[in-house]
């Protein structure tokens, strides 16, 4: 059901040229290329502030 959904969500939007994102959106996205060792940082650094034990729901 979800599958004939969605299969039936791109032919709508295909048979109307609605487009997916604007093509301003597409364009920065492509200009901006993420920088793998910045990822490595930021996740290092997230990982170095991660908690042992979270807190107890509703405390």
């Amino acid at each position: 059901m979800v599958i004939t959904y969605f299969n039936m969500r791109n032919k709508f939007n295909d048979a109307l040229a609605i487009p997916i994102e604007a093509q301003e959106e597409i364009d920065r996205n492509k200009i901006r290329r993420k920088n793998p060792d910045d990822l490595k940082a930021y996740l290092e650094a997230l990982l170095a502030d991660w908690p042992d034990k979270f807190p107890e729901a509703g405390s």
